[in-house]
């Protein structure tokens, strides 16, 4: 219940008494304020810089102790304690703080690929797709098979190509990205990340993607390039073994300010509708203590088979794709 005020304290007394008790002068107001009839004294105090103390004691409260509100009590701390605080902040606003995550990193000639390069958060979902392999019916959809005691370069490649396909389905193309929240750059910076290894868990580098196979293509009598073993080649993400754990490293020479950097490379996970905790530590040069986090891949995985016409068409595509951008290594070479 409000009672109201019936006698209001003067403005520029309320001032004086406060401001001789006070280090330095506090800015704040009185003033009477109608309610349902009623008449309150209201004070206001504005946002202002620093904290204040008594100079003295004053009944319960001590000199030189600042009080402020910490939930719902009330905390107490000396001029001296909030000066090292100060100091404390100004010089971890000098440091780098460098965060990790996920990322797709752009790979359009991959099966699976991104077409973007973006973040994706410290928790990733990918999606890969389990297919068995294609029948020796299926197959001889695509080529026939060659008669006894001949060869057949075409049977054999989409022998081959249908088993790439099914393989890379299944994995699942991760790169990172770094940035630096703080306000100085980070040098020397090493990135780790650790799992345990298990049989449903496989992790590759991008050196280890699987090989697309041979495709002979005639384009005039006697001459025949060949799309051969297209692989992505090793860049500066690196998975490494150590007994039972799997360890991906990725190493960057500085991170400036508030400017996101993507890794190059990407790796590789195969497994099958599975939540895969990774433990990441994030090393400096001019970093003290390392950054630790969890960072999380969560895979669902599709099941359903390719099919005869999946498995033309996405061979088409790469021959079409090797022919017009001479990737694959291409070659030439006379037949005899």
């Amino acid at each position: 219940m409000i009672h109201g005020v019936t006698s209001h304290l003067n403005d520029h007394d309320l001032q004086q008494f406060v401001n001789t008790k006070t280090h330095r002068p506090l800015r704040f107001s009185y003033e009477v304020v109608p309610c349902d009839g009623l008449h309150l004294g209201v004070i206001s105090v504005p946002v202002q810089d620093g904290y204040f103390y008594l100079k003295n004691h004053f009944g319960k409260l001590c000199r030189n102790i600042v009080y402020y509100r910490l939930g719902s009590s009330t905390a107490e701390k000396t001029p001296d304690d909030l000066l090292r605080r100060g100091k404390e902040i100004s010089t971890k606003d000098d440091l780098p703080r460098l965060e990790l995550e996920f990322a797709h990193i752009k790979r359009p000639g991959l099966i699976g690929g991104s077409s973007v390069t973006e973040g994706l958060g410290t928790t990733a979902k990918v999606t890969t797709r389990y297919s068995k392999d294609l029948s020796d019916a299926e197959i001889a959809q695509l080529a026939p098979p060659p008669p006894k005691l001949a060869s057949s370069e075409n049977h054999e490649y989409f022998k081959a190509f249908s088993k790439f396909a099914v393989f890379a389905y299944g994995l699942a193309p991760l790169g990172f990205r770094l940035i630096n929240t703080g306000e100085a750059t980070a040098i020397g910076i090493h990135v780790r990340l650790r799992v345990k290894s298990n049989g449903e868990l496989v992790v590759l580098p991008e050196g280890s993607y699987p090989t697309r196979p041979i495709y002979l293509y005639k384009v005039r009598k006697g001459v025949e390039p060949i799309a051969s073993h297209d692989r992505p080649s090793l860049k500066d993400v690196i998975i490494k073994k150590e007994g039972s754990e799997l360890e991906i490293e990725w190493d960057i020479s500085k991170a400036l300010p508030h400017l996101p950097i993507f890794s190059e490379g990407v790796f590789f996970t195969w497994s099958r509708n599975s939540t895969i905790e990774f433990e990441s530590t994030i090393y400096a040069e001019n970093i003290k203590q390392p950054t630790q986090s969890t960072m999380t891949v969560i895979i669902e995985t599709i099941q359903k088979n390719l099919t005869v016409e999946e498995v033309q068409e996405l061979s088409e595509r790469f021959v079409r794709s090797d022919l017009l951008n001479g990737t694959g290594r291409l070659r030439l070479y006379a037949k005899r």
